[in-house]
């Protein structure tokens, strides 16, 4: 019951996290809760003058040096929606292998001849970081997701790696999510 539990929690997350790239990528400017009917008109007497108070610039929309708003782009919405599935997927992964930690652990303290090498874990690059506190553990695969999400936007960005910029998150998300699944 407990791995079914598990599995669609997984399964939510990752849902929730192809809705809100798929609200992202529809390019709506207005949130969706914003009513799209305009305000309600203040009656006014045609021969009152108009006063026009002057336009300053909105401090909440970044502007180009040409002048023009900053609008995201169709790779930035997607680069947002795959950083957060890299989020989701290495801390589901993260806590999964925590409690298999504690699980062995137990186990060693009441059966001294049970291994505590860790050796159940089948990433040899994840092994080291298992010896290490609970929150050092996930302070760096925190830093390990951040550094995959740059290195992403940095491809996103360049000339020559920009058709394949998505690699790395999405080698991140499967590696997490099957490493997630694994323990369960």
């Amino acid at each position: 019951m407990k791995k079914v539990v598990s599995g669609l929690r997984l399964v939510i997350c990752i849902l929730f996290v192809f809705l809100v790239s798929a609200c992202l990528v529809k390019g709506q400017t207005q949130p969706y809760f914003q009513s799209r009917l305009p305000d309600n008109p203040v009656s006014k007497s045609l021969d009152e003058p108009k006063l026009v108070a002057p336009e300053s610039p909105k401090a909440a929309e970044p502007i180009h040096p040409d002048g023009r708003p900053h609008k995201l782009t169709m790779t930035t919405k997607l680069w947002i929606a795959s950083s957060l599935a890299v989020y989701a997927a290495a801390a589901l992964d993260m806590r999964a292998t925590e409690e298999a930690v504690q699980r062995v652990n137990r186990v060693h303290k009441q059966y001294s001849w049970f291994p505590d090498n860790y050796s159940f874990e089948s990433n040899p690059f994840a092994r080291p970081f298992l010896k290490l506190p609970a929150p050092a553990y996930y302070a760096c695969g925190a830093a390990l997701a951040t550094g995959v999400n740059w290195a992403a936007l940095r491809m996103s960005r360049s000339k020559r790696f920009r058709k394949v910029w998505w690699v790395p998150q999405a080698l991140s998300v499967t590696g997490n999510t099957h490493g997630y699944l694994s323990y369960r």
